[in-house]
């Protein structure tokens, strides 16, 4: 399952991140993931593996007068190894199909909903162009801050359980989840172009009828017409008189 309450951001740019750690300086001191990032920037702007080294090291005692070459040599000498090897992740525009649109939609309730809408569109930006499959990889405290849920550790747990049992998510081994219903040909319905307000993009789905609106209704899961129908239903009964 997904991390419980570890403190990581996710970072839909690493080239505005870059920029941001050459003019303000670490995110968190010596932090791997900051200096991974640099080095996959320096290489995106045209810089060679020795170059990135040096850049790293400048970096390092640019923001710690402290810092000692010595004690670090192999630690970013292994960070630059790695982004070598790698590409920066910039923001895209991801396209979410009537055919997912429809799988969520199934699952008729507004927070599983919600989620699920979140995991597909990470799990959709994070992919390259040619994977077959597609994974999930934000912490918990992400997912829920992305969908604008509110539910505890245990109620988290629950629902990847019961999602997971649907089949439309496979939890691993290693804290990832697997997005099962990715539709990878279909007929885009939603475009979402801003990945730090992804739940401003998803439709509410009537759990009466399955009519799909814009905005979703203060503190229940009905469209104004089915909830009407409900309270009439209500009434009714109320109404009837008691046996004899």
């Amino acid at each position: 399952m997904l991390a419980w309450g570890q403190n990581s951001m996710l970072i839909f740019d690493e080239e505005i991140y870059a920029k941001k750690l050459l003019k303000s300086g670490f995110a968190v001191f010596m932090s791997g993931k900051d200096l991974y990032i640099l080095a996959k920037y320096f290489k995106h702007i045209g810089k060679n593996k020795t170059q990135i080294e040096k850049d790293l090291f400048l970096f390092c005692e640019k923001y710690n007068p402290d810092f000692n070459r010595i004690i670090y040599d192999s630690y970013i000498k292994n960070i630059v190894k790695s982004a070598v090897k790698a590409k920066l992740t910039l923001e895209k525009e991801v396209k979410i199909t009537k055919n997912e649109l429809k799988s969520i939609k199934s699952v008729k309730n507004h927070n599983k909903e919600k989620i699920l809408f979140v995991m597909l569109v990470l799990a959709k930006h994070e992919a390259k162009d040619e994977a077959k499959k597609f994974f999930a990889n934000p912490f918990f405290t992400e997912v829920l801050r992305l969908a604008k849920v509110n539910i505890n550790k245990e109620g988290w747990h629950k629902l990847v359980y019961e999602l997971n049992q649907t089949g439309m998510i496979q939890a691993t081994k290693t804290q990832t989840c697997e997005i099962t219903f990715v539709d990878v040909a279909g007929e885009a319905e939603i475009t979402v172009d801003n990945m730090r307000n992804i739940i401003s993009f998803f439709p509410f789905f009537c759990v009466g009828c399955g009519k799909t609106l814009k905005n979703k209704p203060k503190r229940r899961d009905l469209c104004d017409k089915c909830y009407s129908e409900l309270r009439k239903k209500d009434r009714h009964i109320t109404r009837m008189p008691p046996d004899n």
